[in-house]
């Protein structure tokens, strides 16, 4: 629990850093060595069902001993499958990635954060929404 407040803590430190980063409908949280890897699902989750980020997607990443653990939540439900969009740019930079229509996750090689999400960024813009409308933010 003191791991989670932690790292949402850091995350509201680092809003204006260059280790947040957002998109038109993503939010990523570059975490390197300062959240663990252990708890960036968790983290990801609990800023999908928060007003911190006013975007669709939350994609966070951690440092784990033998690459870097990527986190995703869709936050609404507009249409995609976040499993495939991030298998495909988990794939693109070398690594891997899997799960559900809304909550997945990733491994990929060290240093490749931003290289993956070029290519999120660039699959996503590809996809159609399945004819639904995004749903709209409350708050």
């Amino acid at each position: 629990k003191r791991m989670i407040l932690s790292a949402m803590d850091w995350v509201h430190k680092n809003m204006k850093s260059d280790r947040i980063i957002e998109t038109e409908s993503t939010a990523y949280i570059i975490g390197k060595d300062d959240i663990f890897d252990t708890i960036i699902g968790t983290l990801c989750s609990m800023f999908s069902f928060s007003n911190d980020f006013n975007k669709d997607i939350i994609i966070g990443f951690a440092n784990a001993p033998n690459g870097i653990k990527g986190s995703g939540r869709l936050r609404n439900d507009i249409g995609i499958d976040l499993s495939d969009l991030v298998k495909k740019a988990a794939r693109s930079v070398g690594g891997e990635g899997g799960g559900h229509r809304m909550a997945c996750g990733a491994k990929i090689p060290f240093d490749k954060e931003h290289d993956f999400i070029n290519a999120f960024e660039s699959f996503l813009k590809e996809t159609p929404k399945n004819n639904k409308q995004a749903v709209g933010l409350s708050g």
